[in-house]
């Protein structure tokens, strides 16, 4: 049986449910219903065949909220799908021509034209990807904005807008417009009201910018559109659309002659007002106007939810929101929104009180380390046997223990205590983390970022486990333990406290634990670790290491070479591999209750090998690229 679990929460803006009660989260080919009093999983709708790229709630109002629940999706499998998800069941499914990326339904959104849906025809807005096989080859030439009758199940003829890529669509509070954001330009169209044949009778207009646009926001109200750009600013257009949206004889003077303050002379709009505070490197990944269009919430990478007031431009903050923020979405409850952050994580926040009410957390994501240091890390995941947990080093200095089965975080190890940081000014990191067979004792690996060239020094940090599953504390620190050359492993002992680690610099440590009896103030503060021996071989790197399930025999990469050793003793036993491979080995694993060794070797010469240690030679080989080996070990833990 296969058991998964850690869906990425965050890929799309997830959906409250009308009565405030549910939240819809787009977790890859499915939509996950979560309770926001728990914060449980309970439901999932199944049935797409590529990852779901959006999902909306088809509003209701008064008696009609606990009979109607229905929710749109639209997929990578160029579908369109209507689902009820009070019960898991799938309504209606729509095939449209190309993966669809974003997805709006302006006229769901209004309630006059809802209720006049026996005489207009209902649109969606699509926003696609657009690939074409040419030569041979499926190239890739953007995205496309499209048009698609869901009364009549056909595409509108003709495209609404060749884009760079594909973007998301912004579709108003009222269901009269639908924007997207596209280079240095927004396009903007108004909602048909009537039945169109062709893309061509939509009118369209487009509001301009030095720099380039990644999200907009329509005002409740009001004619007025934010905009935020690459570089953290805010521009907020009044007036839009007077001569493009409304008939002449409806605006004042005619139109051109009222003042435009600050709009580029080709946009239609009465005025245009710049804000920031985001960095200046960094773009503003949602704007959201509140429900009575007062204040204008930002987010970007600064892990802050800035509060503007339309009218004055002050700002309030919700800081220390722990990563990057991606999208924010309303509840019907005024105060209570969702903020999805980029380490895989929704947050349910409550703005009357600034409180975080509630977290939903899914497997975070790896710190992704600059190209000049990826040699440096073998991040994966460590199993905790006995819990049933994996362990993975995540972003923000930390190791977070997630329970697949339960699919569910389980708690979170602060490697080193620091607050959030962004991205592109992370210091330090984690590269390596194991547990032990029983689970007692954790090692991990942390680098400093060297600055200038300089620095890069590593920590190697063992703790003890707690009472509780997942929580450790600190037992001991290890700073530069083979100097200044970077630790490339960390394997247990099977059956004692006992820990190697290897090395770039061409060495591997034996590591203890003390001996000593602790003294009655000492108990559950950990007695420490020593290094007792210090093994080479030619001063080639050492690049990886396992025991054997008894734990008699040392198994070390050294090079193309794998190298024996007595652990206990620390004396080399032997040598195989020569002339096999011409690059180096990366992982090694003995196979429990058998006389094999697997090894693993990357590069230009990848191979995938089963020795015989009863004769030291090559059982198979197979050139196969391999990121992962791992035995199961059938020994019973204590």
């Amino acid at each position: 049986m296969v058991t998964t679990g850690g869906s990425n929460l965050v890929r799309s803006r997830p959906a409250f449910t009308n009565d405030g009660k549910r939240l819809l989260v787009c977790t890859g080919n499915t939509v996950s219903v979560y309770s926001v009093a728990t914060g449980m999983l309970v439901a999932e709708l199944v049935g797409h065949r590529g990852l779901v790229t959006t999902v909306i709630a088809v509003p209701v109002s008064g008696p009609m909220i606990k009979i109607i629940c229905q929710c749109w999706t639209a997929s990578l499998d160029a579908t369109l799908r209507l689902w009820d998800f009070n019960s898991a069941t799938l309504l209606q499914t729509v095939q449209v021509a190309r993966p669809v990326v974003s997805l709006v339904i302006p006229d769901i959104l209004s309630p006059s034209m809802h209720n006049d849906a026996k005489k207009h025809d209902r649109y969606a807005f699509l926003s696609v990807e657009w690939k074409e096989r040419h030569h041979g080859q499926l190239d890739n030439w953007g995205g496309r904005v499209m048009m698609h009758n869901l009364t009549k199940m056909k595409e509108v003829n003709g495209h609404l807008k060749v884009t760079h890529k594909p973007e998301l669509l912004v579709v108003s509070p009222s269901g009269r417009f639908v924007g997207v954001p596209d280079g240095h330009t927004i396009h903007i169209w108004k909602a048909p009201v009537e039945n169109i044949e062709n893309v061509k009778e939509v009118k369209m207009m487009r509001l301009h910018h030095t720099k380039g646009f990644s999200t907009l926001a329509f005002h409740p109200n009001d004619t007025i559109v934010a905009g935020g750009d690459v570089t953290g600013r805010i521009l907020i257009w009044r007036g839009v659309g007077r001569h493009t949206f409304t008939s002449e004889k409806n605006v004042e003077n005619g139109g051109r002659s009222i003042e435009m303050s600050g709009v580029r002379s080709h946009d239609d709009a009465v005025s245009l007002t710049t804000w920031h505070w985001h960095q200046s490197e960094c773009e503003v990944k949602f704007l959201s106007f509140s429900s009575d269009g007062a204040y204008l919430y930002s987010g970007a990478k600064e892990g802050v939810l800035v509060i503007w007031q339309l009218e004055t431009g002050k700002k309030q903050f919700f800081p220390r929101l722990g990563g990057p923020l991606l999208f924010l979405a309303h509840s019907p409850e005024p105060s209570l929104f969702s903020i999805s952050c980029a380490d895989n994580k929704i947050l349910l926040v409550n703005l009357s009180t600034m409180t975080t009410e509630k977290s939903l957390d899914g497997i975070k994501p790896p710190f992704s380390l600059p190209d000049n240091l990826r040699c440096l890390s073998n991040i994966g995941a460590a199993v905790h046997y006995k819990a049933g947990m994996l362990v993975l080093p995540a972003e923000n200095h930390s190791v977070q223990f997630y329970d697949v089965y339960y699919d569910r975080p389980v708690s979170e190890v602060m490697v080193s205590e620091r607050n959030y940081i962004p991205a592109n000014d992370i210091s330090a990191f984690v590269t390596l983390v194991t547990l032990s067979a029983d689970g007692s004792v954790m090692g991990t690996v942390e680098m400093k970022v060297p600055e200038g060239g300089v620095g890069g020094r590593f920590s190697l940090k063992f703790w003890e486990a707690k009472a509780r599953n997942g929580h450790f504390s600190l037992s001991t620190v290890i700073d530069e333990p083979h100097s200044d050359a970077g630790i490339s492993a960390l394997v247990f002992h099977p059956l004692k406290n006992m820990a190697v680690s290897c090395s770039y610099g061409g060495n591997f440590k034996v590591w203890v634990e003390h001996e000593k009896v602790p003294s009655k103030q000492e108990i559950g503060q950990g007695c420490g670790w020593r290094c007792r021996s210090v093994g080479s071989y030619k001063q080639k790197a050492m690049l990886c290491a396992g025991f054997s399930a008894d734990g008699s025999l040392l198994a070390v990469g050294a090079g193309d070479l794998i190298t024996f050793w007595n652990p206990e003793t620390n004396s080399l036993v032997s040598v195989i591999g020569e002339s096999l491979y011409l690059t180096s080995i990366s992982a090694l694993s003995f196979i429990p209750k058998s006389h094999h060794l697997v090894s693993v070797a990357k590069g230009s010469n990848p191979r995938f090998s089963i020795w015989n240690l009863s004769t030291l030679c090559v059982w198979w080989s197979y050139n196969l690229s391999v990121e992962v080996v791992a035995s199961l070990n059938q020994r019973r833990m204590p």
